[in-house]
């Protein structure tokens, strides 16, 4: 259900980008979306599939390292802010890691020390990452308001 939020807050980052013409923004909220988006509809298909809880963690882990590598490509072709991407993908880093605890934890040692660790922190990570796909909205934003103001300053 929190992912469900996520994916609305994250498409309403994204869209707020494009109304204030943060092209880096809008495609760094994009990549984050699509990402979001394939794992939010394809988990459950995977799980349908994966009765014994092996494959999923792969899959989750192959789609974070692969929305890493695609913040990293689109920062070197300039089409995402570098600094966004470097945070995006800081946040996004321990997150694989954790689902391979997780998957260790669950099939190698059938303990369950990783339950609490990996249902707190994996939204928390993804909530920062959501968080970052606003500050180039919140930066225009704050922006314009500076700009305003000091034109109405001038016409005082």
């Amino acid at each position: 259900m929190i992912f469900e939020y996520q994916l609305v807050i994250l498409a309403v980052g994204t869209l707020l980008c494009f109304i204030v013409k943060e092209k880096k923004g809008v495609f760094f909220s994009s990549i984050l979306l699509l990402f979001f988006f394939t794992s939010y509809y394809i988990s459950p298909i995977i799980k349908s599939i994966d009765p014994s809880m092996h494959y999923r963690y792969w899959f989750w882990i192959a789609n974070d390292l692969l929305c890493m590598i695609t913040l990293a490509y689109f920062a070197i072709k300039d089409r995402v802010y570098i600094w966004q991407s470097i945070y995006g993908q800081l946040l996004i880093l321990p997150i694989p890691i954790i689902e391979a605890i997780r998957y260790t934890d669950r099939h190698f040692f059938d303990l369950s020390y990783s339950t609490s660790f990996y249902v707190s922190f994996i939204p928390i990570l993804n909530t920062l990452v959501i968080i970052l796909a606003f500050i180039p909205f919140s930066s225009s934003f704050i922006r314009y308001l500076k700009n305003k103001k000091a034109e109405e300053e001038a016409e005082a």
